[in-house]
């Protein structure tokens, strides 16, 4: 072993500088923890009671508070020589046993979705999401009330603005978008929707220890994400919920942390997890949460061609969403199938493949199909985009172009090996020749 001699003003420099830090830290927690403290009773005109009724009143004050004074004890427990050592002791444990913390949050927060809430949704939000997804879990994309009590069962004031009703025909379906009622479909299909928060919850635990470890290159630093985590209300408060918060944290985590890994085929899937996103009751909180990563994206080496990738997986759903509904005809479905729908779509979609896998050539006769398919929609007076998928490459792309495509979508020839960028542009310059 050799020991490496380091002039003392150096040393004294460097250990007066952590503690400085450290001391800043904590002075900057406390700080926080004691002013949200005082907005949440100011808030909360304490010291008046605070009734259900008004319950995101209620629950600022009856968690938040809380959330506060353990962020405050977390801290400076951190920090007291008494209690440092221990609490350091616990924070590696914890970050070398990642898993089993997960595994332990989530057979908890099972037994206290029966314990405490009761299996029960509290808010109107909570039941509108677990009503929808029973619909989809039934195979329906509404549920059904009967006509002759439609008016006793869904008040005024709930139509239109929470629920989208028809007293005609009974069917009712919630408004919020529909991401997360669809991730609850399998635990209501297996009779659990009470677990699928409690799952959510305890991966995002695993994620945020991961991205911080990531970020710091410190373990510990990961189980100090998942102590803080746990000390928060909003976190532990919405994986006993119906509420699709803890998707969105979920979700984003994930975003982040396949960002980091970079490389196409991560930046595309952090894109396909970007797009599920942004449907999840409310895209506000994804955008909000993207922009700076994808900023920082921009801003790296290869930034267009990390941005292309990234954008290549939004695309999908982005593009479904944008257009509304539409259909897709495979290569044996008659064109004329589209005239039945086509008061009823935005998006008709000539498959120039058979469905199953990428990386097949272009079917020919798709060059027919695409016209019959234009002058069927020219001829109804509807305003409804034609367009082709499969089989698209640079030898190709320019001739169904002419042929009147109003949207190509193209895979494989575009992410061929590293020269997606260049791909992407050639084919982009000649369908704008056409």
């Amino acid at each position: 072993m050799q020991a490496v001699a380091m002039p003392y003003p150096r040393v004294h420099r460097e250990l007066s500088g952590a503690v400085r830090w450290d001391r800043a830290l904590l002075a900057l927690t406390l700080l926080a923890g004691v002013v949200s403290a005082i907005l949440i009773l100011n808030y909360s005109k304490f010291p008046d009671p605070v009734w259900r009724f008004d319950i995101f009143v209620y629950l600022l004050r009856a968690h938040d508070l809380a959330g506060s004074a353990l962020l405050i004890f977390i801290a400076v427990a951190a920090y007291l020589p008494r209690t440092r050592s221990a609490a350091v002791g616990l924070v590696e444990t914890v970050a070398r046993h990642v898993w089993l913390v997960a595994g332990a949050l989530f057979i908890g927060l099972c037994i206290a979705m029966f314990a405490v809430v009761q299996n029960h949704p509290l808010a109107g939000d909570e039941a509108l999401v677990l009503f929808q997804s029973k619909a989809f879990a039934a195979g329906r994309l509404t549920g059904q009330f009967p006509r002759d009590l439609f008016f006793y069962l869904i008040p005024g004031h709930y139509q239109e603005k929470w629920l989208v009703a028809s007293a005609t025909t009974g069917a009712v379906a919630s408004v919020y978008w529909p991401g997360f009622a669809l991730l609850l479909v399998p635990f209501n299909l297996i009779g659990a929707p009470w677990a699928c928060n409690p799952l959510l919850a305890s991966l995002s635990l695993v994620l945020m220890a991961r991205l911080a470890t990531r970020l710091t290159g410190s373990t510990e630093a990961g189980g100090w994400a998942i102590f803080f985590a746990l000390g928060s209300p909003g976190f532990t408060a919405m994986a006993l919920s119906y509420f699709s918060m803890t998707a969105h944290l979920l979700l984003n985590v994930l975003f982040a942390w396949l960002l980091l890994e970079r490389g196409v085929r991560r930046l595309t899937l952090a894109g396909v997890v970007g797009s599920l996103a942004l449907v999840q009751s409310n895209p506000v909180p994804h955008i909000l949460f993207a922009l700076p990563w994808i900023a920082w994206l921009a801003r790296r080496p290869d930034g267009r061609r990390n941005l292309l990738a990234l954008a290549a997986g939004y695309a999908p759903l982005t593009l479904l969403l944008g257009l509304g509904c539409g259909v897709a005809l495979n290569p044996g479905t008659p064109v004329e199938a589209i005239e039945a729908v086509l008061d009823e779509i935005e998006l008709v979609l000539v498959l120039a493949v058979n469905p199953g896998w990428g990386g097949q050539r272009f079917i020919p006769s798709t060059f027919d199909r695409l016209a019959r398919a234009k002058e069927i929609v020219g001829r109804s007076g509807r305003r409804v985009l034609v367009g082709v998928d499969g089989g698209i490459t640079r030898q190709n792309v320019a001739e169904v172009a002419r042929a009147g495509a109003d949207l190509i979508v193209t895979g494989s020839a575009v992410f061929d090996g590293k020269a997606a960028a260049v791909n992407a542009r050639f084919m982009l310059d000649a369908v704008r020749a056409h």
